[in-house]
């Protein structure tokens, strides 16, 4: 059975699940940086998306988020589906 929890994100990255998740931003309109990977990202390499929908990924590795570094808040909540 799938279960819904809430995190906070700011513009530092935040482990949002170990392996498939889907996600949606609590507050639509700010852009959220997404990296697939097994260990918490060092570089860029990431995708920017609003995450205004649910959004699953679906890749078997951990999932992590932060703001975009332009968002006007500090943190935002996302929901999370596992």
């Amino acid at each position: 059975m799938a279960a819904t929890t809430q995190v906070t994100v700011t513009k530092a990255w935040t482990k949002l699940s170990d392996g498939d998740c889907t996600v949606q931003a609590a507050y639509i309109g700010d852009f959220y940086h997404i990296a697939i990977s097994a260990t918490a990202p060092t570089g860029s390499a990431s995708i920017k998306l609003k995450l205004n929908e649910p959004t699953t990924f679906a890749y078997k590795t951990a999932v992590y988020c932060k703001l975009a570094s332009n968002s006007k808040r500090d943190s935002a909540p996302i929901n999370i589906i596992k």
